[in-house]
Formats: C-alpha cells, sequence, structure tokens
C-alpha cells in the first residue's frame, strides 16, 4: 500500500492528511477548488488490484485538481510511477517522489 500526498508548496505546506474533522481543528480547510482532496481518506490510494479498497493510484494521478495544487508527493511508489505528461520529478528518494505540476 503506498500513501499519496498532496503538498501546496507555500512558505508552510499542507498535505491533505491534515483532516478536517467536526469539532478537531480549530482552522478549516476553504480552498472548494483542491475537492475532493480535503477530506479523509484521499491520501489513502492503493494499487489497481484492490478495487474494493479507496481509490488507485492511476485514478487518482489522473484526475486530481491541476488548478489546486503545483506539487504531488508520493511515498511507498517508484519514481516515475505518476505516470502523467504534465507531473516532472523534482525529488526523489527511491520510495518517495515529489512531482512538479507542469502548467
Amino acid at each position: 500500500m503506498g500513501r499519496w500526498h498532496i503538498a501546496m508548496a507555500l512558505p508552510t505546506s499542507f498535505t491533505n492528511e491534515q483532516w478536517a474533522i467536526d469539532g478537531q481543528q480549530a482552522l478549516h480547510i476553504r480552498y472548494a477548488v483542491a475537492a475532493p482532496y480535503t477530506v479523509d481518506p484521499s491520501q489513502s490510494v492503493y494499487p489497481s488490484i484492490c478495487p474494493e479498497i479507496g481509490s488507485d493510484f492511476a485514478t487518482a494521478i489522473a484526475h486530481f485538481p491541476r488548478a489546486a495544487f503545483t506539487h504531488v508527493w508520493t511515498i511507498g511508489f517508484p519514481p516515475g510511477a505518476a505516470k502523467a505528461r504534465d507531473l516532472r520529478v523534482i525529488w526523489t528518494n527511491g520510495n518517495s517522489t515529489l512531482y512538479r505540476v507542469a502548467r
């Protein structure tokens, strides 16, 4: 199982593992363009061989809202696993890869 995180590159980073749970956070995500990647469990993506659990990696990479994010960080997938013409590998350690979304 891999984990898929989206982080917005700002002076600080927001990742979609910081979930909005009613009554738990003092801050609320109001960036509607990022939906559905603003709520649990969008950080969990699985290989396509596990269709009954969550979303699969290829579908998540193909359909995440490009206008909402500048970078995609994948954990547990090999470098280059995110097959999309607009994603560029900018860093990897072999198990974790940071992609830039080309505009």
